[in-house]
């Protein structure tokens, strides 16, 4: 439970974090492509109660103002969620970057993703960049571990890749984006936000959407909705503020039941109940699904049903 996963944690955004979705009842966060300021706050004056964490790519607002990082510790203040930086920093770069760019991450994100495609000297300059600004109990990093791309890079070696830095940089780097949670290892608490969750679309294009329930089922804790709730014609007209609260407040209800179902799977007594079968930590229901699911992890296969055993290397190990 993210009540229970809060008071395990040392770093105070995450506790942060897991308050603001105790307290109202949501694991749901926003990704904006907005492009104007202006569109983002009124959107966010509709949405704003029910998400807890506001994702955004300061990059994809041209004219970027002195005056918006202040403009978004507002909103997130009044409406009680956490600031985002999707920047994805990539390279040894990344630190200078933070300190000279026009975007000020430092001084309003509480969460900054970057990734490993260079190695750990990303997220080792980034760490020293948010340690030497004396913000280091007030922002952490969000590994880029699994893309929602269809045929992404993003999986396997990497993914593995980035969970061994992450435990290496534990004070600075908070969780991962992935498809659900990467790691079984149940040792160390990294939080898991899953992109692209769309009610109506298994597929955008080239990405791969998911349901909240597959997302939560998958382990991840926090859901992030971008096209369903970035819909161009929405908040021109009363109606369509209608609708736009109609669509936050199903996605926030969709999450929370599907959060609250798996607790209560995973509370049910094993024995005697032949309806559900756990393994590690999560549960699967209904007969024979759950048999076939668990066989394919015994055979290789990981919680989101696609190989992590490279079969280059020969069989896959015999479970443990």
């Amino acid at each position: 439970p993210y009540e229970k996963r809060l008071h395990g944690q040392s770093h105070p955004v995450v506790r942060r974090l897991f308050e603001i979705m105790e307290a109202k009842q949501s694991n749901l966060g926003f990704s904006s492509n907005c492009t104007s300021m202006t569109r983002l706050e009124a959107i966010i004056e509709q949405i704003g109660p029910h998400i807890v964490i506001l994702k955004i790519n300061s990059e994809c607002m041209p004219g970027w103002r002195k005056t918006y990082p202040e403009r978004l510790k507002e909103m997130a203040t009044k409406h009680q969620f956490l600031l985002c930086e999707d920047r994805k920093f990539v390279d040894i770069t990344a630190a200078n970057q933070l300190f000279n760019s026009v975007f000020k991450m430092l001084n309003w994100a509480d969460f900054i993703t970057a990734t490993i495609l260079c190695g750990q000297g990303c997220i080792s300059g980034l760490k020293l960049a948010i340690a030497e600004k004396g913000r280091q109990d007030a922002v952490g990093l969000i590994i880029l571990a699994e893309a929602a791309c269809y045929a992404a890079f993003t999986h396997g070696h990497y993914t593995r890749q980035c969970i061994r830095i992450a435990k290496h940089y534990p004070e600075a780097v908070l969780g991962f984006i992935a498809l659900g949670k990467p790691t079984e290892d149940n040792e160390t608490d990294f939080v898991t936000f899953a992109t692209d969750i769309d009610l109506h679309r298994e597929r955008d294009g080239y990405t791969l959407c998911q349901t909240p329930e597959t997302a939560i089922r998958r382990g991840a804790d926090v859901i992030f909705v971008g096209k369903a709730l970035n819909l161009p014609e929405l908040i021109e007209h009363q109606d369509q503020v209608d609708q736009l609260k109609q669509l936050v407040r199903g996605y926030q209800t969709q999450g929370w039941n599907a959060y609250e179902k798996v607790l209560a799977e995973q509370a049910a007594p094993y024995r005697g109940n032949p309806y559900v079968i756990q393994a590690g930590p999560y549960v699967v229901s209904s007969g024979q699904a759950a048999e076939e699911w668990e066989q394919g992890v015994q055979a290789g296969f990981g919680q989101r049903g696609y190989p992590t055993h490279n079969n280059s290397q020969g069989p896959a190990p015999a479970p443990r």
